[in-house]
């Protein structure tokens, strides 16, 4: 550790800090914990996939399915339950099972089981749910979706051991549960009373569409005309959602993550002596040109071909149609996504933005990755980012969580509804890097201590979200902690994305390209969301 003289705040060093030009970098520095025993959100995943105990369903059903009967009873079901110690049973674990949902933050309830497993021994436990009927059947009378039912199974330590305390949870799993017959309880889709009038004024530099509820006086939005963004979002009550000169701008790009930069060009750097490693990009494009990209790091791939932060694509907006219907306005933004430098068309996006008189915007993407990227074999992701106003850092969404999770890097990390702020979805790699994401959210919502700000909810697949007190090009530039700002909540913009698809993070070794085709985000398909 060292301490900033000016600062005083203390930080990591790694190889190349102590003038050691001969380093492996941070390589012995970036496991699953921090050298102050602190876990990364990789040893969360890792204590998933190594627990001692196994759950299957009968017939390996993936869904656990129950009735709910007229007279508020739920027969009971079954669940497999294996224990995979070689040599000890389960006799220091106590078991606990709870229902959760995407209506409420609390669980629905939570209930107790005992079952004896003597090593590498299998047996059947039988869960009820007849305490949990009245709670459910309240919960979907207030929605008008179907509810989505989870089971979460628990085991925790029932004494102090001496590594870890008593209640400590060492095993979890969770199930999707189908109650069939709550449906009916549903009630009658809400429909907004709102029926404002939109006002769209088009001018040189942008279209802005306006409601007359906003005593300000500023449009609820304004649409870029140059990039096709939105560059002003401003809500009914007056609430600024964007940031001073923030906006809602197409996101291709991710701070670079320790293996993002793993590749043979990373060992190729140290070929050659000090004073002539400004020769080390002709080695890296030899070496592509005589044994092709595959060993090459996703970083050298991006930076060629301009899917960096510190030289992201830009977007060209080619033409920009308004059209004024009945009950909304909808404008489309047919744009070219070009490198930041020339004229190299990387993608062609379209944008629909429908705006409705009930205070409501629909946003529509279609992406069509061009030929001009097709030798790339992943995109680092493709979704939207908004520069959010400092004020709207609490963050409360639907999906898994509530530790860091990736397409790839999932399996410990819950569906349900979880509450955060910017800051404490943060996490401080030794290296800045990508951080944050949650996958599979059906929706997020960013709000001031007051309540007012913004809700996004995905009308096609589960969604990433993230949120930081840090831009992806303070992220990339960085290369210690102590070289990011040093913010509180309400001290800055929020820095918030929303991903249709996000590469996975790897981790099979560091050195080489390694995350698996199907969490990658190949240019070879088309990509649509809303």
């Amino acid at each position: 550790r060292r301490k900033d003289p000016v600062s005083g705040r203390e930080y990591f060093c790694y190889g190349g800090d102590y003038g050691d030009t001969i380093n492996d970098r941070q390589f012995c520095l970036n496991g699953v914990f921090s050298p102050d025993r602190e876990p990364h959100p990789g040893a969360f995943e890792l204590k998933k996939l190594q627990e001692p105990v196994g759950f299957t369903l009968p017939n390996d059903e993936e869904t656990v399915q129950v009735t709910l009967n007229p007279d508020m009873t739920i027969p009971c079901t079954t669940i497999e339950m294996k224990n995979r110690y070689a040599f000890r049973d389960l006799s220091h674990l106590s078991w606990a099972y709870t229902v959760t949902c995407d209506a409420s933050m609390k669980e629905v309830g939570q209930s107790t089981f005992e079952i004896a497993l003597d090593a590498q021994q299998q047996d059947i436990v039988e869960l009820s749910f007849n305490a949990f009927a009245e709670r459910l059947v309240d919960l979907q009378r207030k929605s008008a979706r179907p509810l989505e039912c989870w089971v979460n199974m628990r085991g925790a330590l029932n004494a102090t051991q001496s590594w870890a305390p008593q209640g400590h949870v060492l095993v979890s799993h969770q199930f999707p549960l189908n109650v069939q017959g709550l449906d009916k309880y549903r009630r009658t889709e809400f429909v907004s009373t709102n029926d404002w009038d939109l006002t769209v004024e088009e001018r040189p530099d942008f279209v802005s569409i306006s409601i007359p509820t906003n005593a300000t006086g500023q449009p609820w939005v304004k649409i870029d005309r140059q990039t096709g963004t939105i560059s002003s979002l401003v809500n009914p009550d007056a609430t600024n959602v964007l940031a001073p000169a923030g906006s809602v701008s197409p996101n291709y790009t991710r701070a670079c993550t320790d293996n993002d930069r793993g590749g043979v060009d990373l060992l190729l750097g140290f070929v050659l002596p000090a004073p002539l490693r400004f020769l080390n990009p002709l080695l890296y494009f030899g070496y592509n040109a005589t044994k092709g990209p595959a060993d090459l790091s996703y970083a050298w791939g991006w930076r060629n071909l301009g899917f960096m932060p510190d030289r992201p694509p830009r977007t060209v907006c080619r033409k920009l149609d308004v059209s004024e219907e009945r009950d909304r306005v909808v404008v489309t933004a047919r744009c070219d996504v070009q490198r930041h430098s020339g004229g190299t068309v990387l993608m062609k996006q379209t944008m629909t933005y429908t705006f409705l008189r009930n205070g409501r915007m629909q946003i529509k993407c279609h992406v069509i990755p061009q030929g001009s990227i097709r030798s790339i074999r992943t995109i680092p992701r493709v979704g939207l980012s908004l520069t959010l106003s400092s004020q709207l850092y609490n963050m409360v969404y639907y999906g898994r969580g509530d530790v860091e999770n990736y397409p790839d890097r999932k399996a410990c990390a819950n569906v349900g509804v979880h509450q955060t702020t910017a800051k404490d979805n943060e996490f401080n790699y030794i290296v800045p890097s990508e951080n944050g994401n949650k996958t599979d959210c059906q929706w997020v919502a960013f709000r001031d201590n007051a309540g007012s700000g913004i809700a996004i909810v995905s009308e096609s697949d589960p969604m990433n979200i993230g949120a930081s007190l840090n831009s992806q090009l303070e992220l990339h530039d960085a290369l210690h902690t102590i070289d990011l700002a040093e913010r509180e909540n309400g001290d800055g913009p929020v820095f918030a994305t929303i991903d249709h698809k996000m590469m996975g993070v790897g981790g099979d070794v560091s050195w080489f390209p390694a995350v698996y085709p199907e969490f990658t985000v190949t240019p070879d398909e088309e990509f649509r969301y809303r």
